[in-house]
This record gives structure tokens, sequence and C-alpha cells, in this order.
């Protein structure tokens, strides 16, 4: 028998009293109060123990009675693992323990903790995200698109006020330009809007059903240049097609569920279904899948009449609306650093410039 002293924290009071533990080969605890009055006596396997960790009290949660805490020993800790005379090899909760206090175990989780991490966000989240965005039901998408807008219009759009013939002439313009990607349109349809907002400034985003809204504020800003728009559009075009939406959406679900698993905290799980929206209104995507979409309009701009120094164009324009860029912002922001998709855009038409002069 093992005999001990302990504190009870009666279930349903804030109070505790001391109380003797009493531990019997076989599995049987009893606890009494300090008049030795039997409080309660119970089988090890019907109380909920909890893990050993390091040198901290061990807690006991025995129903209808309340919460046990006490110091522990070696022959202590054997006990609740149920390593006993008549139970010899028990559970492993022991052998845990001392893995937790190991300095090879400690130094190895150092060291492989980090790298399954890396592992984890590198490559398992990112294919993950791909299979669920092309498992998503194609209602869904076009639920989460509309809502989207909704609240766009709502909260940060107005209506276009470009002039009607402006519109209409960018649209057949593009309709046409659309049909001649076979490839694309098997995949993807696109519906393209125009609005109006102070707020946004200059800019275009698409959403995850083909839905591409251009501001007013962008095609001024272009001055309604057919091929600089066009540019942008193919890029918004690359985002719809690779699902990217979709694919940003897995990728924050699987990486709360994954922090919060690694780090014990579930609360963010709750904040996730919040920030969706937000997520794909503010058209935050990640620096690759940008690269992505950049790579998807310059690798179609032939095909559109246009070249790839049009879409470099197009991007200095926008640069000049920015303001300076630092390497310390870039690592911290969503997008890539301006003047790199610039040179990027750039070396593709040169590229694509000194392989027609061979042809």
């Amino acid at each position: 028998m093992i005999k001990l002293d302990a504190r009870l924290y009666p279930q349903g009071t804030s109070s505790c009293q001391n109380v003797s533990l009493s531990l019997y080969s076989g599995g049987l605890m009893q606890l009494v109060d300090e008049s030795e009055q039997l409080i309660c006596s119970t089988q090890r396997d019907d109380v909920n123990i909890t893990p050993k960790l390091g040198n901290i009290p061990r807690e006991v949660a025995i129903k209808n009675i309340g919460m046990l805490t006490f110091e522990s020993n070696s022959e202590v800790d054997r006990w609740l693992a149920g390593k006993d005379e008549m139970n010899p090899n028990g559970a492993n909760a022991v052998d845990i323990a001392k893995l937790e206090s190991s300095r090879t175990g400690i130094l190895l989780s150092i060291l492989l903790v980090p790298i399954t991490l890396w592992l984890l966000f590198k490559y398992a989240i990112p294919y993950a995200a791909i299979v669920f965005a092309d498992a998503v039901p194609d209602a869904a998408v076009e639920l989460a698109s509309s809502q989207t807008l909704k609240t766009l219009d709502y909260t940060l759009l107005d209506p276009s006020e470009l002039k009607p013939e402006l519109r209409e002439d960018l649209l057949a313009y593009w309709q046409t330009l659309i049909e001649r990607f076979e490839d694309v349109d098997a995949k993807q349809s696109f519906n393209i809007q125009f609005r109006a907002s102070e707020k946004m400034g200059a800019n275009a985003f698409a959403l995850p059903d083909g839905t591409i809204v251009f501001t007013d504020e962008l095609v001024i800003l272009l001055q309604g240049d057919k091929s600089l728009l066009t540019s942008v559009l193919l890029h918004e075009m690359g985002h719809v097609y690779h699902e990217h939406s979709m694919r940003l959406i897995a990728e924050t679900l699987v990486t709360t569920v994954a922090l919060s698993y690694f780090f014990g905290d579930v609360s963010g799980i709750l904040e996730f279904a919040g920030g969706v929206t937000n997520t794909v209104v503010q058209n935050q995507f990640t620096q690759d899948l940008e690269w992505e979409a950049d790579n998807f309009a310059l690798a179609h701009a032939k095909k559109a009449g246009i070249s790839e120094n049009d879409f470099a164009q197009a991007l200095s324009k926008l640069a000049e609306t920015i303001g300076q860029e630092n390497e310390f912002v870039g690592v911290l922001q969503s997008h890539p650093l301006m003047q790199e998709r610039i040179e990027n855009a750039i070396n593709a038409g040169k590229i694509s410039s000194d392989k027609s002069a061979v042809d």
C-alpha cells in the first residue's frame, strides 16, 4: 500500500481540503478526510488520470467527487500507470514521462518538430488544398462567390461610372478573346464585371466561380488600353483557372487545425469561418499563387494578341500607386515584390522574342 497526502477540490466548488490517499495493489484507491472518515473508495480504471508532465503535481479526476492533486514519486507514478505487483506490465505512462524528460528526446524534438512543420506547410498543406479545391461542389463555389460579391457591393463597391460604350466594348473584346482558350474554356466560364471603389482603388479581383471584377480606377489608371487591361484579365483568369480562392481557404483551414493540434489551441478554428470572406475579398493569395497567376498570364499573352511587355507595363503603372517596396516588407506581404514581378514579365518577353527570332 502507498499512503500520501493530497488536496481535494470537491466538484462544484472552488474550495479545497486536505485528505489522505491510499493506493492498494490491484488498483484500489481510497480517500479519507482529516478525521479519518471515508470519502470514497474506487478503482484506478474508474478515474481520469492526467498524463505526467515533468515534476508538477499529479491530478486525478474522480467522478461525482472532484479533482485530486498530490506530489508524486516513481512508485506513485508506476501505480498510476497501472504497474503494480498484480499488473507488472501495466500502461506506458511512466515510460512516456521518462521520454519527456530525456535530453536526447528533447533535442530530437527540437530538431524534428520544426522539420515536420516545414514539410507540412511546404508540401502537405498545398497538396491537400488542391485536392480540396477539386472536390468542392460547383453549387458551393457559386454560393460562396455570390455571397462574397454581395458583401463587397454592400461594403466596398459602388456601381461603375464608366461610360456604357467603354464597358460594352471591353466586354465584347474579352468575350472573343476568351473563346480562343479551349483549355481554359473547358474548365471555367468567366463573368467580367465593373465596379467603382474609392477604398480599393485601382484593382481587380477574381471570385471562385469565375466572376472577375475590374474597378473603374484601374481602367482609368491604364487609360482604357485594351492590351494592358487584357494582361490584368489574364492574371485574374489564372487565379480562377488554378482555383486559388478555394485553395487558399483550404490552406487557411488546414493551417489553423494543424497549429491548433501542435500547440493545443482550438480557438482559432472558431475564428476561421469569420475570416474566409475577408480573405477572398482582399485577394490575399500567397506569393506562390501570385506567381502561378502571373505565369498563366504570360503563357497566354501571345494567344490573347498581346505581349509579355504589356503585362510588365501594367504592373509598372500599378507599382506607381503603391509606393516604395523593400525586401523586408516582401517577406511579410502575401504578394511578391512588384519589381520582381515586372522583371519576370520582361524576362519572359525577352525569351519569347528570342524564340520567335530562332523560329
